[in-house]
């Protein structure tokens, strides 16, 4: 088993790069030949702090299903509830030490992909030593990769 995707983000933006072949045109999901998932991490000029996933369906409700034992709905949909917790489980952020609790704001479907949108559970007023894991779908794929895109000041 691979090494989950540990950052430490400090100082400046951090990008890790975005995958342009995900933006591509819609494939069926049983085809899709990436095993990726792209995280976009926000902290607001308020200090809201907003986590954006964008993960292919079928990957991501066979994870869901699997880790939380629960139904995979029709069309590889998952509940909120189970959607949460299976995120909850595989991706941490730390600030300072602290570990950020989010909230899921929205789950939803666009083609083969999973969009899923979080907000911390408070405010954060920088990400000075903040360390961010993810180890999403990692249990499915010895391929996977799972991309950052981090702004803040």
């Amino acid at each position: 088993m691979r090494a989950p995707c540990t950052i430490r983000l400090r100082g400046i933006a951090v990008v890790l790069g975005l995958l342009t072949i995900l933006v591509g045109s819609p494939r069926t999901a049983a085809a899709h030949p990436l095993h990726t998932a792209v995280t976009e991490l926000r902290l607001e000029s308020d200090g809201a702090l907003s986590l954006r996933v964008r993960t292919f369906a079928d990957d991501f409700s066979a994870a869901v299903a699997r880790a939380t034992r629960t139904a995979v709905l029709p069309n590889h949909q998952v509940s909120d509830a189970a959607a949460a917790r299976y995120v909850a489980s595989v991706v941490t952020l730390q600030v300072a030490g602290v570990a950020v609790g989010w909230r899921l704001v929205a789950q939803r479907r666009d083609g083969d992909v999973t969009w899923l949108e979080f907000r911390a559970e408070r405010s954060w007023p920088s990400l000075r030593d903040a360390r961010f894991v993810n180890r999403m779908l990692m249990e499915f794929h010895a391929d996977q990769v799972n991309v950052l895109k981090a702004q803040y000041d």
